[in-house]
């Protein structure tokens, strides 16, 4: 089901939250997850785990779309707690980066940490979070994501409405 992209009236602030029922739950190494925020047909991030580097790999459709990293060259993808804004002063040199790899050891076999997004979306960005659980090495959990639909309005790491 598609959900109407047209913009909101200004100052008005709309979160788009989906819960993904059942979670998507990872244990085979081969299994990939197509994220599509808005729900356009158009897969905004693929995350999937890479065996030969033991890492959590994510992908965007567009440059100017990706994940919260430490780095523009993809690595060090920023754990969020809930309630972290998106995007924030950002710290320590965080930006978002098209691409991103990280182990899930590094993330730490963490419940409910919040990985920031930037979504390029009719020459707009948005903003939003995916929220992910790890319980190995090699098993992960994605529960549910939300975006901002007010393009360039910041959102809440885990911010529903």
């Amino acid at each position: 089901m598609a959900i109407d992209n047209e913009p909101p009236e200004d100052g008005e602030t709309i979160v788009i939250y989906s819960d993904i029922e059942p979670d998507f739950v990872s244990n085979n190494l081969s299994t990939s997850f197509e994220l599509d925020v808005n729900q356009d047909s158009i897969v905004d991030l693929n995350i999937y785990y890479d065996i030969e580097g033991n890492t959590l790999l994510i992908g965007s459709r567009s440059y100017l779309s990706g994940v919260l990293s430490l780095t523009d060259w993809g690595t060090y993808t920023v754990p969020l707690d809930e309630g972290r804004k998106i995007p924030d002063e950002f710290k320590n040199g965080e930006l978002f980066s098209s691409s991103s790899y990280f182990s899930i050891e590094a993330w730490g076999y963490q419940v409910d940490k919040y990985l920031g997004v930037r979504i390029y979306i009719k020459d707009k960005f948005h903003y939003g979070w995916v929220r992910l659980q790890f319980e190995s090495d090699t098993s992960w959990v994605i529960k549910d994501y939300a975006y901002n639909a007010t393009p360039d309005t910041p959102i809440l790491a885990g911010q529903k409405e």
